[in-house]
């Protein structure tokens, strides 16, 4: 995550230096995913996100049957 973490920022700066309201954004989300945003600074409006709101979506519905698959082997 630090060198995500590290190449969104140098990403930034060099939005910065072009003088455009671009941005990238790199978080965990609560299961421990990496989620890339690209995002209009002055609006902070999500331009795209990867993975998709919809892909994490059906990943902790996913996790979520094979809890309960596994709940009823055991």
């Amino acid at each position: 995550m630090k060198d995500a973490m590290k190449m969104v920022n140098d990403l930034n700066d060099y939005m910065d230096d072009l003088q455009t309201s671009l941005g990238f954004s790199v978080t965990e989300d609560p299961n421990k995913n990496i989620v890339f945003q690209i995002k209009d600074r002055s609006t902070n409006e999500v331009i795209k996100q990867i993975p998709s709101e919809e892909i994490q979506k059906i990943r902790e519905k996913m996790d979520e049957l094979t809890g309960l698959l596994l709940d009823q082997h055991a």
